[in-house]
């Protein structure tokens, strides 16, 4: 499903020239449009082909294989250090001639100057050849700046790219991997662990690519100014030259510092975002169990833990950027010192050479060299980090579904298998048995038996210890919780298969779609959003089982899937299949006999029976022999039923060229059970008296298998199979919408921002284009505000620290101006920077050098002192001031509606706590560092010219002016390409985290090429703003440095003409000043940008600070501790809609609950069951009143309101931590009261056979428990809580039926003197509670006994009864009459 965005434009450096390539002329036109207006996504430039993320990731990943096959054969690590240098290795080598080069020629800078001045030192304007050799030095010097900027942008333009292509690359791997997934492997790992990859660890690569080479350029450079300055200075040199040394030593033993505190902070980080991925997952339960405030407290001590060791590191950067400060004028005090000891005397000439050549090693000896050992560091850690991802275990490359070429068969022989390596017991044990084309297996068994771990043996997730598992044919599998992908309805149906349309619209029909879809102003082209938003659980239940029937599969794996069809879809499916209630004949369905009895409807191949109540029947057939050839004989319930001869018959075929027309008269629709292969696992074993095959499994065992007939004559009570441990069951029941959604039947049709993209599969002859929605997320317009600066700095700390930080940097810059002054005072004695007086012949002596010398060493000492102090201080303040603002997003996040979450994909939420956070911790402290130090430089440097010489104001000015109007153009478009950049990340994690929650569906459809293309896809949208992000700043750059040297040809000649008008001393001051300029200027206004840049991260975080509120959790009124002593609830007029603008999913609703009252609430799809508890709980504000005990719920807090409510919600949510922590976060219980409440729930015995019992740490999201379990771990919180009111949400839906009951009785039992509100689609469930309620269309129909709503025929109830078939209503009803009874 590769996504092709709206039209993109094409990318005008493939077409460019030499010179518009060099002088970056093509963005131009980009910078124009910028400057007019806001840029959005349609004006970014398509990525280039050699950029393209698919291109990148196969190129690496292919050495990659190779390297992990040589580790193989030699017995050793594979190195993912080796892959990429053996990927990259050849044009960074290029790359390094280049930093040579360019680094060349900022050496001769110092000499050239020193030609210039000397020449000026022995001035005669008699000595025409003299002049002309100063002409030509000046030409050179002239040369080397423009090459010199040139160079360097042409190398960061080239680096940087690299650095791209590399990160590039390992996402796709990164991801690819992700997909292939074993599941012991996803124990290893976790959802914030390959976020974190994504987004902080790669990013090092950005870094690293950059610096790398300045590992040997440095040391190298050193050694040639070493040599340089012996030739100016002598031996005296090499003092000024043992403090670099020292450096760099120092610098080589910080790195592995460097290198433990990322490795110590990714693995915070790592959790950290973890915990905040289960939370925003989790975010229902989190809010109905006021777990906020606990949770706020959790991530920020885990937050606490992460900035300790961020600022550790910030302190050794703070450290090297103090060196790059102060390092030069110690190099340069020591030098001095060294020759005033040696009594030697230093010409004018050899000051300017020394202070020049020292000035040209600063920025790579003391800036860009630490740097390189910084990112070395931490990407060794990185890539460590990813080797290890990388090398976790896969699913077998074995493929089980290959393509037919042949009989479709499933054949399982002493099949064992453990999910657990470690574990003692095997998850299946001995399982044998084989299915062939027109067979369909029923797996059956108590929770716990492995019948969901025998599907996954079948698609190849659960690989054998033992015997083995033969697969042939294409396999559809529908999960027990259904899973979408954002994007269209109809693009998650078709999966990208070809759109035909008859077949599509039968499984529409089908799966009870149609009805759903009208009313939606898009239809099946509405956005599903993360998490399958605006869906309910029913209908995602029913567009993943539409799915797997479009497929054109041989085998078909179902787990569990009825359980999410009420008696009214099925019926409404029953109809579709022309089998009324009302008929007295069953319909003739190929290949297909089904028996009725009573209440069970029959279809006998090539017979039409009339329906009896369980007289004059023919028998089912007993064998093979009494059905038609390849026939099966199921006995179900009529939903089920119905169903299933919709699914297997109706829309399931090969599809060979056009599809079959239906039957004759519409009464049969095409057979194809005859060449599919289907296993049916299912708790709904009261309907299930016959099938082909049927499998019963307790502890992994077979337990019996066979047809019904082979068993004995009385049958099998499936209900006495023992309770054990359960294992992975179906997905929530009910087809009403959840409460953080709208009514089913009244999906939101979303406008999107984008419009629709068309999405291909090459790879599949039988695929074409299907439509996929890519959202961005809203972004801000214009200048970050000044206000967001001012928040930014105090929130780092107080007022008082602040103006400290002022006064320190006046003061550092104020001890570096006085530094230069004294050394030029103790020079000649005079005023003039750096000049030494030269009389006729004489030398002017310097008077007490030991005053000067201390003075001297005071104003050094000085320098570094405030250097290192503002350094440290500054990145004290500023990532105090991310700690602050993370802790505010986090408060404001939690204090969100549910419907924030709904609207906002995890992925998108996730970037700002792990992307822009990251940016926040590590890269705008350090640039704003930098732009401070460096602008007080250029302020110092411009007043001490503007001082010894005051013309120099005259180019100046004009000069600032130039840089002003530049930048400002510059920032118009700079701005709206960052924060492009930014929002085009998120769609990366969106994927990412979506495709982790659905990588088994993927797998199954074989559909891991086409989401790797998506990815790929939205990591080309983001290549396209970060590519415009790196060339746009180049450009800008390279303007700045151009300016400079023009700044510098002009000095270099005009100091030449005018000698006669200048002495020394003031040529030479000019000179070196305009060599700083080259580097200092454009650098000070580079980061000035790239920190208004930066602060988008800061503005992006701000906005997740001041969103939308819920009520407050607390208010001044508490209610008495004791409240509800009661149970009473009163619904008075209660309106309510999940958005402002959403359709009311509750109309004028009024009812009143007694006093310890046992109520079910029943009710069709999209009745409001689920939004009454929303409304209960607050999730969003309800109009009307609600009344529970004598207080109105809205004159409460919500915490006040919510603690006091228990709740088993639909989807169960568990958290990363032992079991002690998921039932008791707060450790508010005993052991013994937990266990004691797992007993109650029938967990005691599942959780004793755990190897750390409560202790057993759960992985992420619970997933080592089955969905049963972690419901039941639901139930046990409920019971736990002791509150007066139980709110039970369909929270049964992943038990059987005898769990069920068990669960009723000890219900009923424990909350005896409770008021209990049971929401459910099992009818059986709430037939014994004292009150019914009836809920349609957001409405209260009905509300009475159950026995007295089954006496009037014309209710809703007694109606929602009668489709569940004649023997269960009967049931029902008696069981309603017995306890009525009971009651009176």
């Amino acid at each position: 499903m590769l996504p092709v965005y709206p039209e993109a434009k094409h990318n005008p450096l493939g077409d460019a020239n030499i010179c518009s390539r060099l002088l970056f002329c093509w963005l131009t036109p980009l910078l124009r449009v910028g400057y007019k207006r806001r840029l959005e996504e349609d004006d970014m430039y398509s990525v280039l082909p050699e950029d393209r993320s698919a291109h990148l990731g196969e190129e690496l990943q292919g050495c990659w294989d190779q390297e992990v096959s040589r580790a193989e054969k030699d017995a050793r690590e594979p190195s993912l250090t080796k892959a990429i240098i053996k990927c990259y290795w050849k044009p960074y080598l290029v790359l390094g001639i280049f930093t040579f080069l360019e680094e060349g020629t900022r050496i001769v800078h110092p000499v050239l100057l020193g030609k210039i001045i000397s020449y000026l030192e022995y001035y005669d304007p008699s000595d025409s050849a003299a002049f002309r050799e100063a002409l030509a030095y000046a030409a050179g010097l002239s040369v080397c700046v423009l090459t010199w900027a040139f160079l360097h942008h042409l190398y960061f333009y080239h680096i940087q790219r690299v650095g791209m292509r590399l990160r590039v690359a390992v996402c796709h791997m990164i991801y690819r991997k992700a997909l292939r997934l074993s599941n012991s492997a996803t124990r290893e790992t976790s959802t914030g662990q390959i976020v974190n990859l994504l987004s902080n660890d790669v990013n090092r690569f950005d870094q690293v690519t950059m610096f790398l080479h300045f590992l040997w350029v440095g040391p190298l450079q050193a050694v040639v100014v070493t040599a340089l300055l012996w030739m100016e200075v002598g031996i005296s040199c090499l003092a000024g030259m043992a403090v670099l040394i020292l450096l760099l030593l120092l610098q080589s033993c910080i790195g592995k510092l460097f290198s433990l505190l990322w490795s110590k902070t990714a693995a915070y980080t790592d959790v950290r975002i973890r915990t905040m991925s289960e939370v925003i997952t989790g975010i229902r339960t989190v809010k109905m169990y006021t777990w906020e405030k606990s949770i706020m407290d959790l991530i920020a001590r885990l937050r606490r833990k992460e900035v300790s060791k961020i600022l550790r590191s910030s302190y050794l950067r703070g450290l090297n950027l103090a060196s790059f400060f102060a390092l030069s004028k110690i190099m340069v005090f020591v030098t001095f010192i060294t020759s005033e000891v040696l009594g030697n005397v230093i010409t004018a000439s050899q000051v300017f050479v020394v202070v020049t050549l020292f000035e040209a090693l600063r920025l790579t000896g003391t800036l860009h060299f630490p740097m390189a050992v910084e990112k070395v560091s931490e990407a060794v850690v990185s890539i460590q980090r990813v080797k290890n991802f990388l090398l976790l275990e896969e699913t077998s490359q074995h493929n089980p579904q290959l393509p037919s070429d042949g009989e479709a068969i499933v054949h399982m022989h002493d099949f064992t298998a453990f999910w657990d390596k470690a574990s003692e017991t095997p998850t299946l044990q001995g399982l044998s048995f084989t299915i062939r084309p027109g067979e369909l297996l029923a797996v059956v068994g108590p929770v716990g038996a492995g019948k969901s771990s025998l599907l996954s043996a079948v698609l190849g997730e659960l690989p054998p210890s033992q015997g083995e598992v033969t697969v042939r044919g294409r396999i559809a599998y529908v999960p027990q919780q259904p899973w979408l992908f954002p994007g269209t309805v109809r693009s998650n149906i078709l999966f990208g298969k070809k759109y035909e349309k008859d077949r599509y619209e039968k499984v529409l029909k089908a799966c009870a779609l149609e009805e759903d879809l009208q009313p939606l102003e898009d239809g099946d082209l509405t956005v599903v959003r993360g998490r399958g938003t605006p869906l309910s659980a029913g209908q995602k239940a029913r567009i993943s089982l539409a799915r797997a029937l479009y497929q054109d599969a041989d085998i078909y794996l179902l787990d569990d899937p009825l359980s999410a069809v009420d008696a009214g879809v099925s019926r409404h499916l029953f109809e579709q299949a022309h089998v009324t209630a009302d008929r007295a004949h069953s319909v003739r369905v190929h290949c297909v006999s089904l028996y009725v009895v009573q209440s069970i409807v029959c279809f006998l191949d090539l017979q039409v029976y009339p329906r009896h109540l369980g007289q004059g029947l023919p028998p089912p057939p007993t064998s093979a022999e009494g059905a038609s050839e390849g026939g099966l004989c199921l006995i179900l319930r009529h939903e089920t039923c119905h169903l299933l001869t919709q699914l297997l018959h109706g829309v399931v075929h090969r599809t060979v060229g056009s599809p079959q027309p239906l039957c004759k008269n519409n009464r049969c629709i095409r057979q194809a059970l005859r060449e599919k292969i289907t296993i049916l696992v299912t708790h709904q074993l009261q309907y299930l008296k016959d099938a082909s095959q049927i499998l019963i499994l307790k502890d992994g065992k077979i337990m019996k298998k066979g047809t019904f007939a082979e068993f004995p004559k009385p049958g099998v009570d499936f209900e006495d199979i023992p309770l054990k441990e359960k294992e992975a069951e179906p997905p929530p029941v009910p087809d009403s919408p959840t409460p953080s959604q709208a009514s089913e039947s009244s999906v939101e049709s979303q406008e999107n921002p984008r419009p629709l993209l068309e999405d291909a599969a090459p790879q599949d002859q039988d695929a074409e284009n299907i439509r996929v929605t890519l959202s961005l997320e809203s972004r801000s317009e214009g200048k970050v505000g000044f206000k967001t600066y001012k928040n930014y700095f105090i929130s780092g700390d107080n007022w008082f620290i602040i103006i400290f930080l002022i006064l320190v940097n006046i003061a550092a810059q104020v001890s570096y101006v006085l530094q230069d002054w004294w050394l030029s005072s103790w020079a000649n004695g005079q005023s003039s920077l750096y000049a030494i007086e030269y009389l006729k012949g004489k030398i002017t002596f310097i008077p007490d050098p030991v005053w000067y010398l201390t003075a001297y060493s005071v104003l050094t000492a000085g320098t570094v002192l405030f250097g290192i102090t503002r350094s440290l201080l500054m990145f004290y303040i500023l990532v105090n001031s991310s700690q602050t603002f993370h802790n505010k997003m986090l408060e404001s996040i939690l204090r969100a509606p549910v419907l924030f979450f709904n609207r906002n994909p995890a992925g998108r939420i996730l970037n700002r706590f792990s992307k822009d956070t990251g940016h926040m911790d590590d890269l705008l402290p350090q640039i704003i560092q930098d732009f401070m130090q460096t602008f007080l430089l250029v302020m110092g440097v411009v007043g001490v010219m503007v001082v010894v010489i005051p013309w120099t104001v005259i180019p100046l000015i004009p000069l600032g002016i130039i840089f002003f109007v530049l930048r400002r153009y510059f920032l118009e478009t700079s701005r709206d390409v960052k924060r492009l950049e930014c929002t085009t990340r998120s769609p990366v994690f969106s994927h990412l985290a979506s495709s982790l929650q659905g990588r088994w569906t993927i797998r199954a459809f074989k559909a891991q090429q086409r989401f790797q293309e998506l990815f790929d896809a939205h990591q080309d949208l983001h290549s396209e703003a970060w590519f415009l992000s790196l060339t746009t700043s180049r450009w800008f750059a390279l303007c700045l440095d151009a300016i400079c040297a023009v700044f510098v040809i002009g000095v270099a000649f005009g100091s030449l003409f005018l000698a006669e008008t200048l002495n020394v001393g003031q040529v030479g001051l000019v000179l070196s000043l305009a060599l700083t300029f080259t580097v200092m200027v454009p650098r000070c206004i580079r980061q000035s940008a790239e920190a208004e840049t930066m602060m988008i991260s800061v503005e992006r975080v701000i906005e997740y600070t001041d969103l939308e509120k819920e009520a407050p959790w607390e208010y001044k009124y508490h209610p008495p501790p004791s409240w509800p002593h009661e149970g009473l609830i009163g619904f008075y007029n209660v309106r309510f809609r999940y958005s402002s603008d959403g359709p009311l999913v509750l109309k004028n609703f009024t009812a009143p609950i007694s006093p310890n009252e046992k109520v079910g609430i029943v009710g069709r799809t999209g009745a409001g069951k689920s939004s009454l508890v929303s409304a209960l709980f607050r999730l969003s504000e309800p109009e009307g009143r609600i009344w529970i005990d004598g207080i109105w719920t809205t004159t409460i807090g919500l915490h006040d309101l919510r603690k006091k409510m228990s709740v088993v919600p639909q989807e169960p949510v568990l958290f990363t931590g032992t079991m002690r922590k998921n039932l008791d976060p707060f450790h508010e219980h005993t052991d013994e009261e937990l266990w004691n409440a797992l007993e109650e729930v029938q967990l005691k015995e599942a959780v004793e056979g755990l190897p750390g019992k409560l202790n057993t740490e759960l992985a992420e999201s619970g997933s080592n428990l089955s969905a049963g379990q972690r419901q039941l771990v639901s139930f046990a919180r409920a019971i736990l809580r002791k509150n007066q009111i139980l709110i039970i949400d369909k929270a049964t839906s992943n038990v059987d039926p005898r769990t069920d009951e068990v669960i009723k009785k000890k219900v009923r039992e424990k909350f005896a003197q409770c008021t209990v509100l049971t929401i459910t689609n099992r009818l059986s469930t709430v037939i014994d509670s004292e009150f019914v309620m009836v809920l349609d269309s957001g409405r209260q129909r009905e509300y009475s006994s159950p026995y007295k709503l089954l006496q009037n025929k014309n209710s809703l109830f007694y109606k929602m009864v009668q489709h569940l078939g004649e023997a269960e209503a009967t049931a029902l009803t008696e069981t309603a009459t017995q306890v009525h009874m009971e009651r009176k």
